[in-house]
């Protein structure tokens, strides 16, 4: 199964001026999360590209004054999806977060891929220094890691996870499911977005 993912490039283009609500930040400079939710929505047929899913927000004070986007604010703007979940794996080094075995998230993401709904994954890509600071999409979650594909926003590009982050075991920092309509799904038939 194909999942349908836009490849956004938070640099340099229209959008990347474009402020996260109050904070100041932009989408070129801080918008990794902002453009990764415009490349998964387009698995769900919403064709709004960074810019104007940041319009959407802003609208509704989606961002709060750190420019993060709020969840609850992705369902207001959108009234189709639903926030699945926002996990945390035994990679991240935060403190006093609850977190999920990588192994158990590698297999959630996985089943969730096999339903059509993509996920978002945190990473480390400035310093690695084991620090999540990056949001990125994941287009493909096979069974072998190292087959793994993300699409970036750091450059708008579909890439391998392993050759651009290393062993998704260890750089795997946690994960953020927002699921849609129903779409055409790896087990049969139709996944479906009632989850609540």
């Amino acid at each position: 199964m194909s999942l349908i993912i836009g490849t956004y490039n938070q640099w340099g283009q229209p959008w990347s001026g474009k402020r996260l609500g109050s904070s100041g930040l932009t989408v070129g400079r801080y918008g990794c999360y902002a453009t990764s939710i415009a490349a998964l929505i387009k698995n769900y047929a919403i064709a709004d590209d960074p810019g104007e899913l940041g319009d959407k927000l802003n609208a509704i004070v989606g961002f709060d004054p750190g420019g993060l986007v709020k969840y609850d604010s992705v369902m207001r703007a959108y009234p189709q999806l639903y926030f699945n979940e926002r996990v945390y794996t035994t990679n991240d080094p935060s403190n006093n977060v609850q977190k999920m075995d990588i192994k158990v998230a590698i297999n959630r993401i996985q089943h969730l891929m096999k339903m059509g709904f993509p996920s978002i994954l945190c990473v480390d890509n400035v310093l690695n220094d084991g620090i999540p600071d990056h949001a990125v999409v994941c287009v493909e979650a096979p069974y072998d890691l190292s087959k793994w594909k993300i699409m970036n926003p750091d450059g708008g590009k579909i890439e391998n996870f392993k050759e651009r982050y290393g062993d998704v075991e260890k750089f795997l920092y946690g994960f953020v499911s927002i699921v849609g309509p129903p779409v055409e799904s790896e087990m049969g038939g139709f996944g479906t977005a009632a989850w609540k």
